[in-house]
């Protein structure tokens, strides 16, 4: 309160705003009721849940939300043995065929040894002839069926490791595979007995041993190795042949004494001619003025081939066939410049040719019978 100059009073008021009792109250309650409703809601879903789930997933797989999951029925896997077991079946009774044809064999080697002893009741017209080695076609067939019978056993092994077995078979299995391997070596066994006894009866005489030394030497001409030693070996054998054969043989190994040192294999020959073939055409393109010759050839391989040219597709052709005289004499049509750069080859070759012919007139002599034995 102020007073003023009429010293009256005068009144101020001061209003001030505040929130009523009522209002505040109806807010919290507000409130309230929409947690309540919120636990309501979120405890309905739960129930719900609980109660759908065990169909959830076919709901889910209807609205085609989620991949159906394949049902597969899981089966107990079989196994057939009735081919295996007729397979082991076929083994034993190839077993026993191998087993009648080893006894023959064995007794086909025993009289084979008892021939190979001298008798003084034994005659024969040709006392220098070599008696026929035995015929082993059994010995062959026996061979091939015991590698056949190898393989499909091991074959069974192996389609046998991916699945299971019964053991029983699996040792059957293996008791036939180690009799093969046993049949297998009393074969080895057998077939040394018979290669020993024919080279016994091959060494009887002067053309046994000489047939014997002729196939190692050969061997080695074959192989361009040198030969000397072992042709020296042989002198005494062939003087003891007979003296009509003596003319031939000496001729022969006149021309293998000659080459004693060894010559080039035909395959050698046949190898080396295309690079020849090059130098042949660059001595013939300079032989013809032809001033880029050390740069780059060109040569006509068809039939419209001339001259050199044709010469070279002539050899070449011939080679292909292994006709290695063909060779030659399509190669000494070349023009001397030309057959001067091959004249190396051409006489390798010429000598290749000469070992071959001699070699073959050795065999021809030692083993033809008419011109009787040598004692």
């Amino acid at each position: 309160m102020k007073a003023n100059g009429d010293s009256e009073p005068v009144l101020e008021a001061e209003v001030v705003e505040k929130t009523p009792p009522k209002a505040a109250r109806a807010k919290g309650s507000s409130f309230g009721a929409k947690l309540g409703w919120v636990l309501v809601i979120v405890l309905a879903a739960f129930i719900g849940g609980v109660y759908a789930a065990p169909d959830i997933r076919a709901r889910l797989e209807s609205a085609g939300l989620i991949e159906p999951l394949l049902q597969t029925a899981m089966t107990a896997p079989s196994v057939d043995l009735s081919p295996l077991q007729a397979e082991l079946d076929r083994h034993e009774e190839m077993l026993i065929q191998h087993e009648g044809l080893i006894s023959a064999l064995a007794e086909a080697s025993s009289s084979g040894a008892t021939t190979t002893e001298p008798s003084e009741s034994d005659e024969s017209p040709n006392p220098g002839a070599i008696a026929p080695a035995p015929d082993r076609p059994e010995m062959t067939a026996l061979r091939e069926e015991l590698a056949a019978l190898s393989e499909t056993v091991k074959a069974r092994h192996s389609d046998d490791a991916k699945g299971p077995a019964p053991s029983v078979l699996a040792a059957r299995l293996e008791a036939s595979e180690a009799e093969t391997a046993g049949l297998r070596d009393r074969l080895a066994a057998l077939e040394a007995a018979l290669q020993a006894v024919e080279d016994a009866r091959l060494d009887t005489n002067p053309r046994g041993r000489l047939l014997l030394s002729l196939s190692r030497l050969e061997d080695r001409v074959q192989r361009g190795e040198a030969f000397g030693a072992e042709l020296e070996a042989m002198t005494p054998d062939f003087s003891a042949l007979p003296a009509i054969d003596q003319p031939a043989l000496g001729a022969a190994l006149e021309t293998l004494r000659e080459r004693s040192a060894g010559v080039p294999g035909t395959d050698s020959l046949i190898a080396r001619f295309d690079p020849l073939s090059r130098e042949i055409g660059i001595a013939s393109d300079k032989a013809e003025g032809r001033f880029l010759a050390s740069l780059f050839t060109v040569r006509r391989t068809d039939a419209a081939a001339s001259g050199d040219d044709a010469a070279l597709r002539d050899a070449g052709e011939r080679l292909k066939a292994r006709d290695l005289a063909g060779a030659v004499a399509a190669l000494d049509t070349l023009s001397p410049e030309a057959k001067k750069a091959a004249s190396v080859w051409i006489s390798q070759a010429n000598d290749r040719l000469a070992i071959d012919d001699a070699v073959g007139k050795l065999f021809r002599v030692v083993t033809d019978d008419r011109t009787g034995g040598g004692a």
